[in-house]
């Protein structure tokens, strides 16, 4: 069995967007554990005293204006660290 996340960007029914995006991760049941692991690592690298209130949203990431994201000063900054894990 596999745990299916999908989450969609846009709006089918807006005229001013040009585009709408469905993305998706399978990831097997037993990997399920696994990668709630490496994302928690991930979030002790990024704020250890405070890592349970760090999100993963890609708006935020990439825009670096909200909570812990703002801290990290580049884009390119805030890449590495993700890619570095």
């Amino acid at each position: 069995m596999h745990i299916l996340y999908l989450d969609d960007s846009g709006s089918v029914n807006n005229a001013n967007e040009d585009y709408f995006v469905l993305g998706g991760v399978s990831v097997p049941e037993a990997s399920v554990r696994w990668l709630s692991h490496q994302l928690e690592l991930l979030a002790q690298r990024i704020s250890p005293s405070n890592y349970r209130e760090v999100e993963f949203h890609a708006a935020d990431i990439f825009g670096g204006r909200d909570g812990i994201w703002r801290t990290l000063r580049s884009k390119n900054e805030r890449i590495e660290l993700l890619q570095s894990h």
